[in-house]
C-alpha cells in the first residue's frame, strides 16, 4: 500500500506533509524509512545507505527521509521530529555524492532515483530520496569486496535468499512479458475495428509507452491536462477529442467517417499511439496501384510518436523508467521503397508477413536523440523487408541530412 508521501510528486513535499508524519506518528514500513543523518563517507556508513535504497528497488520502491528523528523502544521506527540537515553540507554536493556512490557501487543500476531537497523554515533542509520499483531486479551492492543482494520486508532489509534472488528474475521477467501481452491484445482489438470503426488506409503504426514504476493517475479531464497535449504533442491532425472508458482519446476521422489516427491516453499513464497510411497505392510510372510502403516516412512517424509521447508523459510529471513498444501491421506483400529515388521493379523487395510486433525499449532517462535511440527499431522493420538497415541512416550509421520527400 502506498504511503501519503508516495502520493505527492518529488519535488513538491513540503514541510507541512513532513509534519503530518510526525504528528499522526507515522511508522516505517516496506516503502518508507527515516535518517536522522546522511551516510557518512567510510565504506560501512555508505554500504548501510546501498542496502537501503537497493532493498527498496528489489521489493516495491519506496522513500528515504534524511533529517527526521524516529523514536525509540515503542516509539521505535516512528517518526518524532523533523531535526534537519545541515546547511553548511551543501545541499547539490551531498546530492551529487549519494548519486555518484549509487552509479558506481550498485549492479545494475536503478534507473530514475529521485534525490530532493525539501527546504525547512529553519534554515536546515530534509533530503528526500524517491526510490522506483525498479525492472531491472535484482540489483547487488558491490563496495569494498561486499557483494550482496539486500531485499526490504517490513521496516528493514534483508539480505535476499538464493529463492528470492530467482524470484526476482523470474518477476523481472514477467513484468515485460504482461506489458508485451497487453501490446498484443491491444493491436488485435484494433486492427479489429473495436472502437475505430475502420481504418482509411493500410499499413498502420502502433506506438505503445508504458511507465513502470509511476503510480499516479492522470487527471484527463482538467484543463491542465489537455494544455499540456495541445502544447507537447503533435495534433493538427486530430480532429475528435474527447472522454472515454479508458482516458481521454484523440481521433483523426475523415468525411467518410473513417479513422486515419487515434491516440489514447489511459488514466494508469499508458499512451497508445495508433497511425494509418504507411501503404498506398503507387504512382511510380512502373508500378501503377501496387502497394508501396514508405520506408522513410515510416521512420519519421516512430520517431515522431515516441518523441511526442514521451515529451508529453514528461511535462505531466509521469516518471522513468518507461517501455517503449513499436508494432507495424497489414502490411504483407508491399513493397518498400525509400522515397529517394524511382527504383527498377526488381530492386523493390516486400515484406512477407502482415504484422511486426518489435521489441521494446527501455527508456530510463531523457533521450538526447530519439533518431540515434530509435535506430534499432527502425532498421528493423527495414530488415523485414529485405534491406539491411535504415535509409534514414548511412554505412556508419549517421542519420541522412537529406531533405525528405514523397515518392508515391
Amino acid at each position: 500500500m502506498a504511503t501519503r508521501i508516495a502520493l505527492i510528486k518529488v519535488g513538491q513535499v513540503t514541510q507541512a506533509d513532513l509534519q503530518e508524519l510526525v504528528d499522526d506518528q507515522v511508522r516505517e514500513g516496506l516503502r518508507l524509512e527515516y535518517k536522522q543523518e546522511l551516510p557518512g563517507k567510510g565504506d560501512d556508513a555508505m554500504k548501510e545507505f546501498l542496502k537501503d535504497v537497493t532493498g527498496l528497488a528489489n521489493a516495491e520502491g519506496g522513500d528515504l527521509l534524511f533529517g527526521i528523528e524516529e523514536g525509540r523502544d515503542d516509539l521505535r521506527g516512528v517518526a518524532v521530529s523533523i531535526t534537519g540537515l545541515d546547511p553548511e553540507l551543501g545541499e547539490d554536493e551531498q546530492i551529487r555524492r549519494l548519486e555518484n556512490s549509487l552509479a558506481n557501487n550498485v549492479d545494475p543500476p536503478i534507473h530514475g532515483v529521485r534525490p530532493v531537497a525539501i527546504r525547512l523554515a529553519n534554515g536546515r533542509w530534509v533530503l528526500h530520496l524517491r526510490v522506483p520499483r525498479s525492472l531491472d531486479i535484482p540489483h547487488m551492492v558491490n563496495r569494498a569486496g561486499h557483494r550482496q543482494f539486500w531485499v526490504r520486508h517490513s521496516a528493514s532489509a534483508a539480505p535476499m535468499t538464493a529463492s528470492e534472488v530467482r524470484g526476482a528474475v523470474l518477476r523481472s521477467r514477467d513484468l515485460q512479458e504482461r506489458v508485451d501481452r497487453w501490446r498484443h491484445q491491444r493491436v488485435d482489438h484494433l486492427e479489429a475495428g473495436e472502437g475505430i470503426g475502420r481504418w482509411s488506409s493500410r499499413g498502420r503504426l502502433y506506438v505503445h509507452v508504458v511507465p513502470l514504476a509511476w503510480e499516479g493517475r492522470l487527471d484527463v479531464a482538467t484543463a491542465s491536462f489537455k494544455q499540456q497535449l495541445s502544447v507537447n504533442l503533435e495534433h493538427r491532425y486530430l480532429n475528435e477529442m474527447r472522454l472515454n472508458f479508458d482516458g481521454y482519446v484523440q481521433s483523426s476521422i475523415g468525411h467518410d467517417g473513417s479513422t486515419a489516427a487515434r491516440v489514447q491516453w489511459f488514466a494508469d499513464g499508458r499512451v497508445e499511439v495508433a497511425v494509418s497510411g504507411l501503404v498506398t497505392p503507387s504512382r511510380l510510372p512502373d508500378f501503377l496501384e501496387d502497394p508501396l510502403f514508405d520506408g522513410l516516412l515510416a521512420d519519421k512517424w516512430i520517431v515522431s510518436a515516441v518523441e511526442g509521447a514521451v515529451r508529453t508523459l514528461r511535462a505531466l510529471e509521469v516518471d522513468y523508467p518507461l517501455l517503449v513498444g513499436v508494432t507495424v501491421a497489414d502490411v504483407d506483400g508491399a513493397w518498400l521503397h525509400d522515397a529517394k529515388r524511382v527504383p527498377r521493379y526488381r530492386e523493390l523487395p516486400t515484406f512477407d508477413r502482415g504484422r511486426l510486433p518489435l521489441p521494446a525499449l527501455l527508456v530510463t532517462e531523457d533521450v538526447a536523440n530519439h533518431w540515434s535511440f530509435l535506430k534499432a527499431t527502425l532498421d528493423h522493420v527495414w530488415r523485414a523487408a529485405g534491406h539491411q538497415w535504415s535509409y534514414s541512416f548511412d554505412q556508419q550509421g549517421r542519420r541522412r541530412d537529406w531533405e525528405w520527400r514523397e515518392y508515391r
